[in-house]
C-alpha cells in the first residue's frame, strides 16, 4: 500500500485528493504548507509526495530546498502540483520526478499515482 504525503494549501482540494487517494488504495496524510510537511517527513517518509507549489508559511520551493538538505527526501518521489506557467521550470529545479498541470483530471492524478505506487512493499521503477 503506497503512503502518499498530500501538501495543498486549499483545504477543500486537499481533502479531494485525500479522498480519491484512499479510493485508489493509498494512506493519506496530509499538510497544508510546507513547514507541516517537513513535520510530517520528519517523523516517517512517505512513499510519494504531492507537492503544490504556491502555499503560505513555506511554499513547495522552499519545502523541498529544506528537506533535501536535511536529507529527508532521497528516495521519495514528488510531484509537483500548480497553475503557474512556472511550474515545469520550478520542477525541474527543484527535481520533482513528475508536474501534474491545475487543473488535472482524476485520471491524470491516477496515472502518476500509479507510477509510483508500491507493490508488494517494493517501490515501482521510476
Amino acid at each position: 500500500m503506497t503512503n502518499v504525503l498530500v501538501v495543498e494549501d486549499h483545504a477543500h482540494l486537499r481533502a479531494l485528493l485525500a479522498e480519491f487517494l484512499q479510493l485508489l488504495g493509498c494512506t493519506v496524510d496530509a499538510a497544508s504548507n510546507g513547514r507541516e510537511a517537513l513535520e510530517r517527513v520528519r517523523r516517517k517518509a512517505p512513499d510519494l509526495i504531492l507537492l503544490d507549489l504556491s502555499m503560505p508559511v513555506m511554499d513547495g520551493r522552499q519545502f523541498t530546498a529544506t528537506a533535501r538538505r536535511e536529507q529527508l527526501l532521497s528516495d521519495v518521489p514528488i510531484v509537483l502540483m500548480s497553475a503557474s506557467h512556472e511550474g515545469p521550470d520550478v520542477g525541474s529545479q527543484i527535481r520533482a520526478n513528475a508536474f501534474l498541470p491545475k487543473p488535472f483530471t482524476l485520471d491524470q492524478l491516477a496515472a502518476v499515482v500509479e507510477r509510483f505506487s508500491r507493490r508488494d512493499g517494493q517501490p515501482t521503477p521510476r
